[in-house]
């Protein structure tokens, strides 16, 4: 029996102290509003134009396998209220940050070396997508 336990656990308890002892959770925050100024390209003859100021909700997120510019948006595994994402160790990720009522996104590159990322959303608040992302916690390799 004893041989059983040493077979079995010890391995075991090596892998999770060894996976826990190199990785890293940290948390990614988009910030919750953004301000936005429009300005009128043309004006059409006879037209004036005026702004009504208004605040920009974070409403979505998604997440990039290297420059967002390049359009490489990465698929989740989503349930109802939880989406997440693993990654290469060697992949450049980057978090966009969508808000409503604009077509302005914020971007930002995660740590490197990220295999991991889990978004949490509140159901009770719906944006134009679908559930408000609330908390963003990933996890780095190294």
């Amino acid at each position: 029996m004893v041989d059983k336990f040493r077979i079995f656990f010890i391995p075991l308890i090596y892998f999770l102290f060894h996976s826990l002892a190199f990785a890293n959770s940290y948390a990614v925050h988009c910030p919750n509003k953004i301000e936005v100024k429009q300005i009128i390209s043309t004006l059409p003859s006879g037209w004036r134009s005026m702004n009504a100021d208004s605040n920009h909700f974070l409403s979505n997120i998604t997440l990039h396998s290297g420059n967002p510019e390049e359009m490489a948006s990465l698929k989740p595994e989503s349930s109802k209220n939880v989406a997440k994402w693993t990654f290469s160790a060697k992949d450049e990720i980057y978090i966009v940050c969508g808000y409503n009522q604009t077509n302005i996104q914020l971007t930002q590159r995660l740590y490197e070396h990220t295999i991991y990322c889990q978004v949490k959303f509140d159901s009770s608040h719906m944006g134009p997508q679908g559930p408000i992302p609330q908390q963003i916690e990933c996890i780095t390799e190294k």
